[in-house]
């Protein structure tokens, strides 16, 4: 059975209309915090009800029996208690029937919330049949700028395309850092509309040398561009790994663009790449420099050189003008 998303389970709790069980299955630890944080405040006005009712186990250091001991227990000076059991797949699969047993009298009192990467083991197939189960999956590099877009819209917020995309690609995917990189813009401009300036005033880029500029001058081929920029974000205290984890993700969505096109499996470009029409207007612009087998060799290029820069001596500099150099000659 298909599992409620986090925003359903966030909006549960504000309705007050839980179950007594729940598992958080997959791997994205921001919407089990965003949860554990929501039940807290709703169940526990108090903070000082809090810590005398909220029981948080380790799944590697307890046992069923034990998670249903903690839930039998009446709560103290408060009308709920939550019970929380981390790294759930860990409990040994021994006496899981006495959990099975419990979830069909739970105690009325009592919230459990078993969190787990997966839900497949044998015991957690099990219970995932008799708790309310929540699918905190990561979210993926396609649909990151839907999710940027509605957390900037709770925020009442707006983003221009251009900082949008930059902001996107800059942050990555993870979501605790995305937060806290739209707290800095927030504090940084409080009022009207975000722009592309704003958001490099913000992280720290530079106006002019900043890796958005480097991954237009090499989706252009232009060499001598491309080593003047990559030299000074180097220079100026740039991670060569994080430069490279950007330009792969670059190149990687125009490696799949031109898949797409060639093989026409859709129209909806935009939809399917996660990217806005001014986004897919460079893009059709790198694919008059850029064939399908050139981009094969050049995401080769920029594993090999992130290989290298965590496993040699060799220096940030000269990977970084040799990866510019080889990426603009490919052939």
């Amino acid at each position: 059975m298909a599992g409620i998303t986090p925003a359903r389970m966030l909006a549960l709790i504000q309705k007050n209309e839980l179950e007594a069980a729940y598992l958080l299955s997959g791997k994205e630890k921001f919407f089990q915090d965003q949860i554990i944080s929501a039940l807290d405040k709703k169940l526990f006005p108090d903070p000082g009800a809090r810590s005398l009712n909220r029981i948080v186990m380790q799944g590697s250091e307890t046992t069923f029996p034990e998670i249903v001991s903690a839930c039998m227990g009446y709560p103290m000076l408060s009308d709920k208690k939550l019970v929380i059991v981390k790294d759930a797949g860990r409990v040994s699969g021994a006496d899981v029937q006495l959990l099975l047993n419990y979830l069909e009298a739970p105690q009325a009192a009592t919230l459990l919330l078993l969190i787990a990467d997966t839900d497949k083991s044998a015991a957690l197939s099990k219970i995932a049949s008799k708790t309310g189960r929540v699918e905190c999956k990561p979210v993926t590099e396609w649909k990151i700028q839907e999710w940027v877009i509605s957390r900037v819209r709770e925020r009442e917020r707006e983003f221009s395309a251009e900082a949008l995309a930059a902001f996107s690609d800059y942050v990555g995917t993870n979501l605790l850092m995305i937060e806290n990189e739209l707290d800095k813009i927030n504090n940084y401009k409080p009022q009207g509309k975000i722009v592309l300036d704003d958001i490099i005033a913000a992280t720290g880029m530079s106006r002019e040398y900043n890796v958005f500029a480097l991954q237009d001058a090499l989706a252009a081929r232009d060499l001598k561009k491309s080593l003047r920029i990559a030299t000074a974000l180097l220079e100026n205290g740039e991670n060569i790994n994080k430069l490279l984890v950007i330009l792969f993700g670059y190149f990687r969505k125009l490696s799949m663009y031109a898949v797409l096109r060639a093989t026409a499996e859709t129209q909806s470009y935009t939809s399917a790449l996660g990217v806005r029409e001014f986004q897919l207007k460079k893009m059709n612009d790198a694919l008059k420099k850029y064939n399908r087998a050139h981009l094969e060799k050049v995401l080769a290029l920029i594993q090999e050189t992130d290989w290298k820069s965590k496993s040699s001596s060799v220096k940030s500099l000269p990977l970084m003008q040799m990866i510019c150099y080889n990426i603009c000659r490919v052939s």
